[in-house]
């Protein structure tokens, strides 16, 4: 394997520690210590040539063989096509060229950078803050020509953040028959993690030897896809309808931060974002046959259980692995499959796709054997039907691979937010004896949903037969009668997520429901299940009981548990001190407006990022919905009949409205009592909680301190009083009420609060950041302050752990909420 190019750069550095009067014109230095004598290194850069990733080493069984595939579905890698007659190898030369030196700890020591091309055989010397080290990092990156962002510096872990504009890979850079100039504005990197910068002016290894060669490698990553149907398919019905790259990572990180996991080094880290980086649907560009893309590197390691291509499934493959789908169609039949292919080396079990390499892979659709091969998947385009009925509430927790049917016109809450009782319909909809023309429920819909592991992983409820026909994923039988009227639900095996769904009559949406997809299945205390027992029989999790006020004698919640978890979550305890970013983000759920039935989400990942978390019908990226309170035509001054009809749309006031205490999703007044009913002790209609739970009292959180719930810090270690605000923190309460962290530690002992993140009413944007991170939990009390009502809340941060308080509880901002046994 050839790392060699022809054209070097020499480039004589002085490694210094002297004050700097003067440097050349085109280079802008960073000095540091001023008392080292300047040491001169010579330094002689290329490029390495770039790869080609059916060659690079395998080991013979497992290498992409047809064997066991059936002949229904083959994808393999296969030698690239080198077209360097047309196409040049590098660039001639170095574009905007940056080197800085790190200590092991990744603290810049000193760096330069050339504004300018440094074109071959340039005499390159100036003064540069490099200085003689042991154990010290270099990194050197090449922009490439006319690329002046991102403006790059600062320690190592910041130069990691830092992306180059995706335009100029999707637009700029074609990825065939590019040209000198094209591949000009190709950025270069190199990152050497651990040399030494002798007092002599030597570039060393660790071990001494010494290398003259720097060879630069090519930021991006290119991949070819070749696909083909059989003609015997296409004689039968069968079309191509669409090929899909899929689980890519959006950003172009300038430098890779590789994370050990299951998996092996891996990177970028889960919690970046993933999406479809192209769906061809146009005739013509699936009739090519080919598509060739330059895509950012995702090295997801390798999975021992792909022992051959016919293994590189879902189930085997390593988590946010790259994969190309292919959509097969026949409308006769009304048949519609999905093969996938998993991208990576030549190795089964080979999941990597690294920069500076060519990936290409063949696809071969050849049967519609599905049962017999795991990659193809059937979509199932017959309507829902179900007889698992269960009681109708805002939330249904259903396990991944399940179905349930609910009547729509009824409801399990006893009162009807304005402190009326109800008698088990819904008085929306029905009074239970008539339904009026335009309440009655016509068709019924997926206004979104999650995918099953942050912005990667497979739908959490699936793909609709088409945008406007989702029967195969919910749909209603009896519409028109009130005791037959049934929802058909149905969810897929997955990992688990969240969706919601509406029910329309004719096109206005009357009512809708959250789907909290999850393998927790809580158990609450009944006349034979005691406490102890209800712990041991709830399922993926566990229930408690806190050493507060709600659950002593006399107490709101006596009897009664509490889930382990905030409503939404992924997961419930404390995740371990190694736990990753992601698997601390799974337990933070979602936020809600007080009075409000339906959910906004929170930080999915650990991060603010507000794209690719909700997904439509057909698998496209959807923002969370938002409107202006000013644009909103009120029913009886306020805007509850709105959110009903516009369950997934969040209610934005003005900057002057947020300092003027009228902080209120409702009608905009905060002195006015009006919606204090829509929570109450009582189960209410807007109660966001499944069937037999509900949102608890303030009392919940009455009666606990710092000392009993020890945050987590930022070194790993238990405090009463925190060091750090991080986003991994939270406070792991002792449900014992006893003072530390109890050992051992259990999942029925502790409960654990995260460091979540809100919405602001003002920009209705996620607020999350590490320095000030800190939990929330909503309850359902709502009274008072001063001349104001505003909802009762806690805090968990670093140095609190809060009684809950309202001065600040506007029912325009979020909070999560976790659900007690009614």
């Amino acid at each position: 394997m050839k790392h060699t190019s022809k054209n070097l750069w020499k480039l004589p550095v002085l490694v210094c520690l002297l004050g700097m009067a003067a440097c050349e014109e085109r280079a802008d230095v960073v000095p540091v210590d001023a008392d080292t004598k300047p040491v001169e290194v010579s330094l002689c850069f290329g490029f390495a040539d770039e790869e080609d990733g059916y060659n690079l080493s395998a080991s013979a069984d497992t290498r992409g063989s047809d064997s066991g595939q059936g002949g229904a579905f083959t994808a393999r890698p296969v030698p690239a096509v080198r077209t360097r007659a047309t196409e040049p190898s590098h660039p001639d030369a170095l574009y905007q060229f940056y080197l800085m030196q790190y200590k092991a700890d990744g603290t810049l020591m000193g760096s330069v950078q050339s504004k300018e091309q440094i074109t071959a055989g340039t005499d390159f010397s100036t003064l540069v803050t490099l200085t003689p080290a042991t154990n010290c990092q270099l990194v050197v990156i090449v922009c490439g020509k006319g690329n002046t962002t991102p403006s790059i510096g600062g320690s190592l872990a910041n130069v990691q953040q830092q992306v180059m504009d995706a335009d100029l890979f999707k637009k700029t850079i074609p990825a065939e028959g590019f040209t000198q100039d094209d591949i000009n504005k190709m950025p270069y990197m190199l990152h050497l993690p651990c040399v030494n910068v002798t007092s002599d002016g030597k570039l060393q290894s660790p071990d001494g030897s010494y290398d003259a060669r720097l060879l630069l490698r090519r930021l991006a990553t290119r991949l070819t896809v070749n696909w083909e149907i059989d003609a015997a398919l296409k004689n039968a019905g069968y079309a191509l309808k669409e090929v899909k790259l899929c689980q890519v990572p959006a950003a172009f990180r300038l430098l890779a931060s590789p994370v050990e996991t299951q998996w092996g080094m891996t990177y970028p880290s889960e919690v970046v974002e993933f999406i479809d980086y192209y769906r061809l649907t146009n005739a013509s560009e699936l009739a090519a046959g080919k598509k060739t893309v330059w895509i950012p590197a995702n090295v997801r390691g390798t999975s021992a259980k792909a022992t051959s291509p016919y293994y590189r499934t879902k189930e085997n493959a390593p988590t946010a692995a790259s994969y190309v789908e292919l959509v097969v169609d026949n409308a006769v039949k009304k048949e519609r499959l999905y093969y996938r292919a998993y991208l990576g080396g030549q190795e089964s079990t080979d999941f990597n796709l690294y920069e500076n390499k060519d990936y290409t892979w063949k696809l071969s659709v050849k049967s519609t054997a599905y049962q017999t091969d795991k990659r193809i998947q059937l979509l199932d385009q017959s309507p829902v039907q179900s007889t698992n009925l269960v009681e109708t509430s805002n939330c249904f927790m259903m396990k991944p691979g399940t179905n349930i049917c609910f009547n729509p016109y009824k409801h399990e809450a006893k009162m009807d937010g304005y402190n009326n009782r109800l008698s088990g319909w819904n008085p929306k909809l029905t009074n239970g004896s008539t339904l009026a023309a335009d309440k009655q429920i016509t068709d019924v819909r997926l206004l979104w949903q999650t995918k099953d592991d942050a912005t990667s992983g497979d739908l959490v409820m699936g793909y609709a037969i088409s945008g406007d026909d989702h029967s195969n994923l919910v749909c209603i039988t009896d519409g028109s009668d009130l005791q037959k009227a049934r929802i058909h639900v149905k969810v897929p095996v997955s990992k688990g997520g969240n969706a919601m769904i509406a029910a329309y009559s004719g096109n206005k949406i009357v009512w809708s429901w959250h789907l909290w997809i999850t393998d927790y299945v809580p158990q609450g205390i009944t006349s034979s299940v005691t406490y102890a027992q209800a712990q041991q029989l709830t399922q993926n999790g566990s229930v408690h009981q806190y050493a507060t006020t709600a659950f002593k004698n006399g107490g709101t919640h006596v009897g009664k548990v509490v889930m382990d978890r905030n409503l939404c979550a992924m997961a419930g305890g404390f995740p371990g001190e190694n736990a990753s970013l992601l698997d601390f983000a799974k337990r933070i759920g979602y936020l809600y407006c007080w009075g409000r039935k339906d959910p906004f989400f929170g930080s999915i990942d650990g991060t603010t990022n507000e794209f690719n978390i909700l997904y439509d019908e057909e698998g496209y990226g959807q923002p969370m919905g938002t409107v202006a309170y000013s644009s909103i035509t009120l029913v009886d001054g306020n805007t509850l009949e709105y959110v009903i009809e516009h369950p997934d749309e969040f209610i934005l006031g003005s900057s002057s409205d947020k300092g003027q205490n009228r902080c209120s999703w409702y009608n905009l007044n905060e002195s006015s009592s009006e919606p204090q009913y829509l929570y109450n002790d009582t189960k209410t209609l807007y109660d966001p909680c499944p069937a037999g739970w509900k949102t608890p009292h303030r009392t919940m959180y009455v009666g606990w301190n710092i000392n009993q719930g020890y945050w987590f810090d930022e070194d790993g270690k238990f405090r009463a009083t925190g060091n750090t605000a991080h986003k991994r923190g939270g406070r792991l309460y002792n449900i014992s009420g006893q003072n530390g962290v109890p050992s051992p530690r259990t999942k029925d002992n502790t409960a654990w609060f995260p460091a979540t993140a809100y919405r602001s009413f003002d920009k209705g944007t996620l607020v999350f950041t590490s320095g000030s991170a800190a939990g929330y939990e909503g309850t359902n009390t709502f009274g008072p302050t001063g001349s104001l009502y505003r909802m009762y809340y806690s805090t968990m941060s670093k140095d609190k752990l809060s009684e809950p308080e309202n001065g600040w509880g506007t029912l325009g901002e979020t909070n999560p909420y976790r659900c007690v046994q009614e």
